[in-house]
């Protein structure tokens, strides 16, 4: 999952592979960015960006499994999997 902000372009994005967007509501989405937004327009960006990592995290993670981590796959399917 990558959460993105441009400050000078006034745009912010959350951007997950299939596997989590399938199982993840647009709504959860919405609300994260809209965390985002608030952090950065009250000129507390990292506060922005810890709201938006904690209710992605409480989503995705209430939605999709645990299971140990593996860098070498992760970063070979992470240009496959990412959605538009």
């Amino acid at each position: 999952m990558l959460i993105f902000a441009s400050v000078a372009e006034r745009y912010a994005e959350i951007v997950a592979d299939r596997g989590i967007y399938a199982k993840v509501t647009p709504q959860v989405w919405d609300q994260a960015v809209a965390a985002l937004i608030a952090g950065i327009s009250q000129g507390r960006i990292a506060d922005g960006f810890i709201a938006a990592i904690e209710q992605c995290g409480a989503s995705a993670g209430g939605a999709l499994p645990a299971r140990r981590a593996q860098p070498r796959r992760a970063a070979e399917q992470a240009g496959r999997d990412l959605m538009p």
